[in-house]
């Protein structure tokens, strides 16, 4: 483990917005003065930063590159044992967040090289093989091997996993839902590969592009409801596949009213017509945002738009944003890429910004304490800035710098960098190793 120490010249943040910057003004002599001691203390003594390091080392580009899971209490490195590239057997270790010595370690035999790596619910989960995909499942505590079954990861969640999986020829998708801490199937289905199936936490939808949906209870696998539905008056909007999707316990089904995109929207548990609204399925993507539905535009479209559930109707638009997120409570909007987006605190009911958090790359996943990681790499150097977004408290926190450093990326406890010689680094704020 390596201790930064001392990091100057952090990227400028931006304070809060609007409302505090009269306050600011008012005590910009008392804070200059202070600045001018405080100058002098870290100069005769470094600040200690909030972040910790551990790296581990690369291999030759031509072997199974290793992955690196991160949660808030321990770090995992999955690696190919020799220069395989293919099925073989793989190390695990396990690192505590307190100490680079290994916590535990084992060997796995996989159908193919790891290509994702997740820890859920204390559950380990890799992700392996191309053409026909498996998930392995260790207990994170101790390492212990658990199932594995053919498939990919479509979601998890209270105590279950959904697998997806294509029959050999592709004619046919399988589902199931199982146990993840066992790896039994609670329910399974088939489904033909030109039809769709798109979750929604509880929910699970099978669309055809007849127009049939049927709707099922992803715990159970029941069918809550099923039927055929209209699609407006002249049918499905062009380049819309499968030109349906469901966000905020809702099936928007694509169609047209006269020469316009719309898309009408259905209740999940009884598929009952809610509303209809100006919304092009084609070309923009519709997420369950807090209570309401947020719009984010895709395929060049930009803008976001804040629709009522209920009603369909738009509260409020911003050319500004490219995406809206909450971060537990706190709605959040995201700048265009590419590079460091900018980050805001917005008014849910107005989209109004409240507080600027600066330009930073995320992950998007958002920590159980609703802080989230951002990285930002200085242009034409090997240094990127690590800083920790809290949008409750409307503050950006510059945690350090990690150096020799390049591809980083952001996750929800920690940042993984790529390094000289193929090296990993992982950083972490130091209050996971409390």
């Amino acid at each position: 483990m390596i201790d930064l120490g001392a990091v100057r010249d952090p990227p400028v943040l931006p304070g809060r917005s609007l409302a505090s910057r009269l306050e600011r003004w008012r005590t910009a002599a008392v804070l200059g003065a202070a600045a001018a001691v405080l100058a002098t203390a870290v100069a005769a003594s470094p600040v200690r930063v909030a972040l910790l390091e551990q790296t581990f080392p690369g291999v030759p580009a031509r072997t199974d590159q290793p992955i690196v899971a991160a949660s808030a209490d321990g770090l995992y490195l999955v690696r190919a044992r020799g220069a395989q590239a293919g099925p073989g057997e793989r190390t695990v270790i396990r690192y505590g967040v307190a100490g680079a010595v290994p916590a535990w370690q084992v060997s796995v035999l996989t159908s193919g090289a790891v290509y994702g790596a997740n820890v859920v619910e204390g559950t380990l989960l890799l992700h392996t093989g191309e053409f026909q995909p498996q998930t392995i499942a260790l207990r994170a505590a101790d390492g212990r091997f658990l199932w594995r079954r053919s498939g990919s990861w479509v979601q998890a969640g209270a105590g279950e996993l959904l697998l997806s999986s294509r029959a050999p020829g592709g004619r046919m998708d399988t589902y199931q839902a199982v146990a993840l801490t066992t790896g039994q199937a609670r329910w399974a289905m088939s489904v033909p590969s030109g039809e769709w199936v798109l979750p929604d936490r509880s929910r699970l939808v099978r669309w055809s592009d007849r127009g049939r949906a049927e709707v099922r209870d992803v715990r159970t696998g029941a069918v809550v409801s099923s039927g055929t539905l209209s699609r407006g008056e002249n049918g499905a909007a062009p380049g819309s596949a499968p030109g349906v999707q469901v966000a905020g316990g809702l099936l928007l089904v694509a169609g047209w009213a006269g020469d316009r995109p719309v898309a009408t929207a259905y209740g999940l548990d009884r598929l009952d017509r809610r509303w209809q609204a100006d919304i092009d399925l084609s070309s923009e993507a519709v997420d369950g945002c807090g209570a309401e539905l947020c719009v984010s535009g895709r395929k060049g479209r930009s803008g976001v738009r804040m629709l009522e559930r209920d009603t369909g109707r738009t509260r409020w638009a911003d050319d500004r944003w490219e995406q809206l997120s909450y971060a537990g409570s706190t709605l959040l909007g995201f700048g265009k890429a590419p590079g460091p987006a900018q980050i805001a605190v917005l008014d849910a009911n107005s989209g109004r910004q409240i507080a600027d958090l600066g330009r930073w790359e995320t992950s998007r996943s958002i920590a159980p304490d609703g802080r989230m990681l951002g990285v930002r790499t200085e242009p034409g150097t090997s240094r990127t800035w690590i800083a920790e977004l809290d949008p409750a408290a409307w503050t950006t926190r510059v945690l350090g710098v990690a150096r020799d450093a390049v591809g980083c990326q952001a996750g929800p406890a920690a940042v993984t960098c790529r390094r000289t010689g193929g090296a990993i680094g992982v950083w972490y704020p130091r209050r996971f190793a409390a």
